[in-house]
């Protein structure tokens, strides 16, 4: 590079059209002297501009991706798919700016390598998600890189003054080419294939660097090189440069999101062209100097530096600006969209300051810029302060003024979730269609852009591609001034959005959500519409225009109230040569997401005010100091917000069972496609979960009772409910209105869920669907006339007793959308699916505090742990859910498997000396309230047995007992408790003796699921007496076999005592216990793989993959219960995100990659081994598994690899310094490694 002052240019040639004409070298060196053609002949600029535009276009669909969808992981493919593309266009540049022929040739090079940056730029934001797709990305490289090399070759020969270079630039770039070659592999992992890509772009940017210098010069001692015309050049990138700042300023245009009149988004949409045009000033004024030597024109180094540094320029501005042109569509930005928008004009203000050091100010004398105003750093200090302010007091005011916009049917006074700790992520549908029903074939990929709703096509369809939480919110580009109404439906199956209720409504317990799946939002501006509740899972939705108006939607989804991770970038991974089984994997690991959640991440669904509680739309929740109350009268302040107000009375303590009343106002109602239309100035009564029926919920038929007078919005009412022997008088501001006869509801009563009188139970308050109220001024009145109760709704003590406040800490509960409890038995399964994936040990942790913290050391459930523990209810008031949410048995027993689970797997004394004590009074409490001492098998009149269909003296429960005191004895042991220890061993030993002499059935072949049913065998008989050690080979073979007899067409019943049929219900979680068995009774019992692996192959790729290849069931993650037909097992209101069904997760890892903690039964240690079962993967048909195992403590994980045949197997095996891993080889060997 040199400038072109010193040169005489060479006599043009006339000008004259052709179709191909000989490519002239514009300028080159010769010997070192600069020489230069007449500049008239530079016709090619026209054709640049054009490439400019679509790579332009190109790069800022890169850069919406990343606004899209920021992290850090998107940040790396960012950067790795744009600087290949940035290689291309550098390419075309140095072919235009050296040669000029301006004939079809060169169109139809310009026009094919185009094509091609297409064909990348469609295929390069898949890379990390299809295969197909990187393999079309870097094909698609590839093919251009070549063709413009390609080019240079032939130009070569029809010009000498570049012939050189051109050839040595044509050999080094080809074999730098072949580095990507191994990015076709679909055995190499994403991991290796970014540091493939990395490796790449370096070499071939540093080796185009070199081959343009002067070393390279110097090598190949050529008399004529190439020079660049420096003017064109400078010309090229500023007009580059201006189009990537227009780029993003088309944003703050298109679909008018600042629109109408004056607003904040309009302010925002100033200020983002401000951002723009200051950086083009900064641009074009350079560094300030009045007189200056381009850094072109300086020297080499100055030259090369001032090129290379407009790709992370323009990658940075192409970041940032779309973040900050998105900031016009949105209420807020989030934490990752700050730093992006922050990060990505700070790295730009970077770069312009380097790129003006390299200029040579000639003001004074020759000196780097560093004093020239417009590159002061303290003015790019100021600039990036001033960029960082900006955004960030966007969240700040969003921060402080909650409400900015109108959600669901009511101006609220707090946005939802505000204050919680939630991740600053939305989740956005992947996929569409608009028209007049919900679809689920023909759906079309979704990016973002309008999606217009009208008279003639009401209903957007929208898929997730797998199941999301959060609150719903949409965002509104253009509606009329009288606003629109839109009802948004959510659903886990596609099913459920052709139902009114979708699958819901979850009337069954308050657990931090919404207790429907359909709501309306009033919109009436522009702008965003956020939902205050959470929807705690669904892969569909349906937006429906209820109104007449049109509306246009230009964003949709879930601002995140928990953090799902991509399954491939968790840090415990698991894939084999068989996708089926990396898919079954998958399930477990992404349940977790959804139905684990953070300390104080599930905000309250009521909202405390000096005012009183305002209680939107919701399953009522009740109060947890009155479950004793009986034969009462109770009186509550409301003023009604909209649509109506409910109450409860004489409900049960496990979610309010009972009588359930809804009284309407005469005011404006929102529209909604229920089926239940509640008339105006009305009373419904109700008995049982709600005034709806539902399939799983039943409720006693609604009666409907007109008001004497009508009742308004906005107004305070005194609200009476009295509640006599045949039924309920309820008055309005002391005037009598309504009775309502009890006698209906008798055929309801249901003591086990709720009372078993219609006088007696608690009270409790939450309006129906689309409705909201302020409630305050509780007063309960007793039989004797004395006040029993007061509460004014006013504080914040009303949270934990109505069991509505904030989880206090990091939980997994049953269910992500329905049954949002913590359910501690099903936890066992959970605890071993985080150790392999998530890596989360601290909610193991955290789980096993809140069951100790809730502990009852004295009453009559002294040492009981709950079993079914809701979120937002206070541990004052526990003995309120007593024993109904401490009852189920066995699940104790499963708590217990837990504990011993996590010590073996982190070998943490320090958290189970802690509960230790709580520990062995728990296990005493069950031994003397539960243990049949004439049997020695656990029966009793107050126990309910889970995992033998509460048949007493069975099999299952009394051998689950067993394997968690074999557990214990391991801690009691470390512990140096050698009392316990020896005392949990005799018992095992002693109940272990009374199962094989009771319940061992030669004649069956199988142990006998109970004494109560000595004819029946239970598929948890089998898989706890082989894990507990009760069975030996023999009976563990022979019961294996027995399966047969549970056997039904894709899976095995729990026990023979159920029948066969299309409601037949197949457990995931009782076949996850038979998965782990089938393993131990091979490699611990030497039952034969020819018995075990028919059953295990039939489980891992037949029963589990109904889960993943049935679009209209399919969400990613693990189901409760399948029908054998291979739907949800529950039908429509099937949770379909589940932890309980994932047992896969950890079986494939401890199993088939290999990777597991074994106590060594001679030393009693535990340690990590590598040890693949392989006589079961040769029965699976695997020929390599590749994984990651996460340690505890954040200390990183194992990562492990096996592959080839039975004679010729590699493994491989990588951990942290420090730790043991038994490898133990293929044929029998074994060795130890500190690795």
């Amino acid at each position: 590079m040199a400038e072109n002052t010193s040169t005489q240019p060479t006599t043009p040639e006339p000008k004259k059209r052709a179709l191909f004409r000989q490519p002239l070298a514009l300028q080159w060196f010769e010997n070192g002297v600069l020489k230069k053609r007449c500049d008239e002949e530079r016709q090619a600029g026209r054709f640049e501009l054009f490439l400019d535009l679509l790579y332009v276009a190109i790069l800022a669909s890169f850069a919406d991706v990343l606004a899209e969808h920021p992290s850090g992981t998107q940040v790396v493919k960012y950067i790795l798919i744009l600087a290949p593309s940035w290689h291309i266009w550098s390419d075309l540049r140095e072919l235009m700016n050296s040669f000029y022929n301006d004939d079809l040739g060169q169109r139809i090079l310009i026009l094919w390598i185009m094509a091609v940056l297409v064909v990348y730029g469609n295929n390069a934001v898949l890379v990390d998600e299809d295969l197909a797709a990187m393999r079309a990305t870097v094909g698609a490289y590839m093919t251009a890189r070549l063709t413009a090399n390609t080019a240079h070759l032939v130009y070569s020969f029809s010009s000498y003054h570049h012939r050189a270079q051109q050839r040595f630039w044509f050999v080094c770039s080809f074999f730098a080419l072949l580095i990507y070659i191994p990015l076709y592999m679909e055995s190499l992992s994403l991991r290796s294939k970014i540091a493939v890509a990395a490796v790449g772009i370096v070499v071939e940017e540093c080796l185009w660097i070199f081959c343009y210098s002067p070393v390279a010069k110097r090598i190949i001692r050529a008399k004529y090189t190439t020079a660049v015309d420096i003017s064109h050049e400078i010309d090229r990138f500023g007009a580059f440069y201006i189009i990537v700042l227009g780029e993003f300023l088309y944003a703050v245009i298109v679909g008018h999101p600042a629109a109408v009149g004056f607003n904040i988004r309009l302010l925002r949409a100033i200020w983002t062209l401000i951002i723009a045009f200051c950086f083009n000033w900064l641009y074009v004024h350079n560094d300030g100097s009045l007189k200056y030597q381009h850094a072109i024109r300086h020297n080499i180094i100055t030259a090369f530096t001032w090129v290379t540094m407009h790709l992370p320029l323009v990658a940075s501005m192409l970041a940032g600006g779309h973040v900050a042109a998105a900031s016009t569509k949105t209420d807020e930005l989030e934490g990752a969209e700050l730093w992006l928008l922050c990060g990505g004009l700070g790295i730009g203000i970077i770069c312009l300051k380097d790129r003006f050091y390299v200029w040579l100010s000639t003001n004074n004398r020759a000196t780097w810029c560093f004093n020239s105003v417009a590159s002061d750093p303290r003015q790019a200090q100021l600039l990036g302060q001033s960029s960082y302010f900006g955004c960030t007091s966007r969240e700040r005011q969003h921060m402080m003024d909650h409400s900015p916009v109108e959600r669901t049917a009511f101006m609220l006074d707090a946005a939802p979730g505000a204050g919680i700790d939630a991740p600053g992520r939305s989740y956005t549908p992947v996929a569409y269609s608009i028209g007049t029903e919900p679809v689920i074939n023909g759906l079309v990929k979704y990016a973002g852009g309008p999606l217009k709703l009208d008279a003639a096509n009401p209903v957007v369809t929208l898929d997730y591609g797998a199941n999301v939480a959060g609150f719903p919110f949409v965002e509104v580009s253009s509606v009329s001034a009288s606003g629109a109404q839109i009802e948004l439906k959510y659903s886990e199956p596609f099913g459920g959005l052709k139902e009114p209720w979708s699958n819901g409504p979850f009337l069954y317990v308050n657990g931090l959500m919404n207790s429907f799946r359909t709501e309306t939002f009033n919109v009436s501006s522009t702008g965003p519409t956020t939902s205050f509740f959470i929807q705690g899972g669904q892969r569909w939705q349906t937006i429906t225009l209820l109104s007449k108006e049109s509306i246009t939607i230009n964003g949709v989804g879930f601002r995140a109230n928990v953090d799902i991770t991509p399954i491939n970038e968790l840090p415990g991974s698991f894939s084999t040569s068989n996708d089926v089984h990396d898919g079954v994997w998958g399930l477990g690991a992404r349940s977790l997401d959804l139905a684990c959640v953070e300390a104080k991440s599930q905000p309250s669904t009521w909202e405390v005010t000096k005012e009183g509680a305002l209680v939107r739309g919701q399953y009522p929740a009740i109060s947890l100091r009155a479950v004793g109350f009986k034969n009462y009268e109770m009186s509550f302040s409301t003023k009604i917000v909209t649509g109506g107000v409910g109450w409860r009375v004489a409900g049960g303590a496990n979610g309010g069972y009972g009588p359930y009343f809804v009284l309407t106002t005469g005011g404006p109602k929102l529209l909604s496609t229920s089926p239940l239309q509640l008339r105006p100035n009305s009373l419904i009564a109700g008995y049982g979960f709600s005034i709806i029926n539902q399939q799983l919920l039943p409720s006693a038929p609604a009666q409907n009772f007109d008001l004497p007078n009508a009742v308004a919005d906005n107004e305070w009412y005194r609200i009476t409910t009295a509640i006599t022997s045949t039924g309920y008088n309820i008055s309005i501001n002391g005037t009598h209105a309504v009775f309502v006869p009890s006698e209906p509801f008798k055929p309801y009563i249901n003591p086990g869920i709720g009372t078993s009188a219609l006088t007696d139970g608690t009270f409790g308050f939450g309006p129906f669907l689309n409705q909201a109220a302020y409630y305050r001024d509780v007063e309960v009145i007793g039989q004797d006339g004395s006040v029993i109760y007061t509460n004014s709704l006013t504080g914040d003590d009303v949270y934990e007793e109505y069991g509505v406040a904030i989880n206090p800490r990091a939980v997994c509960l049953d269910g992500s959308a329905r049954d949002r409890e913590i359910w501690i038995g099903d936890f066992v399964h959970t605890a071993r699916m985080i150790a392999v994936s998530t890596g989360r040990y601290d909610y193991i942790e955290s789980m096993i505090d809140f069951e100790f913290d809730w502990q009852f050391l004295d009453g009559p459930g002294a040492g009981l742990v709950p079993m079914q523990a809701p979120m937002g209810i206070g541990k004052q008031y526990r003995a309120a859910l007593y024993p109904l949410q401490f009852g189920q048995t066995d699940y104790h027993f499963f708590f217990l498997v837990t504990i011993g689970d996590y010590y073996t797997l982190t070998n943490d004394l320090d958290l189970l000396s802690k509960h230790w004590n709580g520990t062995k009074f728990l296990v005493e409490t069950l031994i003397s309230r539960y243990l049949d001492t004439a049997t020695n098998l656990f029966a009793a009149s107050d126990a309910f047995w889970f995992t033998a269909q509460n048949t007493q003296h069975a099999t299952a429960p009394t051998a689950l007992f067993v394997i968690a005191l074999k557990k214990l004895v391991d801690i009691a042991q470390a512990l140096g408790d050698t009392e316990t220890a020896d005392f949990y061993t005799t018992l095992s030993q002693t109940i272990s003796k009374a199962i094989n002499d009771q319940l061992w059935s030669p004649a069956l072949g199988a142990y006998r699921m109970s004494l109560d049913r000595l004819g029946d065998t239970a598929l948890l008989a089998t898989a706890f007496t082989i894990r507990a050690g009760i069975a030996n080979t023999t009976q563990a073979t022979t019961g294996i076999q027995k399966l047969s007899d549970l056997f039904y067409q894709i899976g095995y019943k729990d026990s023979t005592a159920i029948g066969n049929g299309p409601g037949t219900q197949l457990s995931p979680n009782v076949q996850g216990f038979l998965l782990e068995s089938l393993f131990l009774a091979h490699i611990q019992l030497n039952v034969p793989a020819s018995v075990v692996v028919p059953v295990i192959k039939n489980l891992l790729e037949v029963y589990w993959p109904h889960m993943i290849n049935q679009n209209q069931y399919r969400t990613g993650s693990s189901w409760e219960y399948l029908f054998p037909d291979g739907s949800p097992g529950i039908g429509l209101f099937t949770s379909l995100n589940h932890p309980w069904g994932g047992a896969p997760t950890y079986i494939y890892t401890d199993f088939i990659l290999g990777v597991r903690r074994e106590r060594n039964a001679s030393t009693g240690e535990a340690g990590w081994v590598f040890d693949p079962v392989w006589e079961v993967v040769e029965g699976l048909g695997l020929t390599w598994a590749k994984g990651k195992m996460p340690l505890p403590g954040g200390k990183g994980w194992i990562e492990a690899s096996w592959s080839g045949e039975k004679e010729s197997t590699e493994m491989k095996i990588t951990a942290p310094e420090g730790v043991k891993v038994e490898v133990r080889q293929r044929g029998g060997a074994k060795r130890r490694e500190l690795l």
